[in-house]
């Protein structure tokens, strides 16, 4: 495939069936990406990352493509320490 520049890329063609399953494993990782003050998640209550979530990753590598992120999803709160390791803000 070549832009209207003349550089040439690569496209990448996903059958609707594929679609689907990218689809679902987007719902599944949505669904057990959060994860409790125990390590476990909130939706199965495996220790994490549980089995669902890692099935979900494991479809995107499959098809070379990456999640959405959806800020908040995660549930992370910061812990107090602003530095992070990389110096002070």
């Amino acid at each position: 495939m070549t832009t209207a520049s003349g550089v040439l890329t690569a496209g990448l063609y996903l059958s609707s069936g594929i679609q689907n399953q990218v689809t679902q494993a987007q719902h599944e990782l949505d669904a057990h990406i959060a994860s409790g003050p125990d390590g476990r998640c909130l939706n199965c209550g495996q220790d994490e990352p549980c089995s669902r979530r890692q099935e979900a990753v494991r479809a995107f590598a499959r098809y070379g493509q990456l999640p959405r992120r959806r800020p908040g999803l995660a549930r992370v709160r910061p812990s107090g320490n602003r530095t992070g390791g990389l110096g002070r803000r």
